[in-house]
């Protein structure tokens, strides 16, 4: 609708006056008329602008190595489909594996997705809840350091011998068979077991 010679035109909102609605509302849109034997004049109409919906789906990297959480690889996000072109609209979320073993076809959704930016008012969302698959690869192995174990007198069970030292950031060292019985002499034992 124009305004021309003969009537005018104007819009408004919940928030007042506007120069031209683009933005999803609902609006009033009033005619005055000004021609001869009309001034004064007028009528009104309203209509509404709806959100635009957009559908979200995930998009980047679905693969790290395995760190015994469930966070989402980095560089993961949402993109939006169905978004005006230039438009300040984004989308944020929680992200997280259904488990944090290592595996394939492995299963990362995006929850709680939420519009973010200047123009997210004017788009609603199909869903709030997306997944798309994804893989955890196993990470190197670490480097095991085995204990110092200290001195037993003859007759004197493994169990007497105490393990220090070593590798304990990962688990923690026992005697295999604890119940066992060295030969005298500076022999080895190598009945250790690691536990994690």
């Amino acid at each position: 609708i124009e305004a021309s010679g003969n009537y005018t035109v104007s819009f408004t909102n919940g928030q007042g006056g506007v120069a031209r609605p683009t933005a999803a509302d609902t609006y009033t849109v009033t005619i005055n008329q000004i021609g001869l034997n009309c001034t004064g004049k007028n009528d009104t109409a309203t209509f509404e602008i709806k959100q635009a919906p957009l559908t979200p789906s995930l998009t980047g990297d679905t693969t790290k190595v395995y760190d015994g959480t469930t966070a989402a690889p980095n560089g993961l996000a949402i993109s939006l489909e169905g978004k005006v072109e230039d438009d300040d609209v984004a989308a944020i979320a929680d992200f997280a594996y259904d488990s944090p073993d290592a595996g394939d076809g492995k299963t990362i959704t995006a929850t709680n997705i939420q519009l973010t930016g200047t123009d997210a008012k004017n788009y609603e969302l199909r869903e709030t809840e997306v997944s798309i698959e994804g893989h955890i690869t196993k990470a190197a192995a670490p480097t095991i350091t085995w204990p110092t174990a200290s001195s037993l007198t003859y007759g004197q069970k493994l169990s007497a011998s105490t393990l220090s030292g070593g590798s304990r950031e990962y688990g923690d060292f026992a005697w295999a068979q604890p119940e066992t019985v060295p030969e005298a002499g500076s022999g080895s034992y190598t009945a250790v077991s690691y536990t994690h």
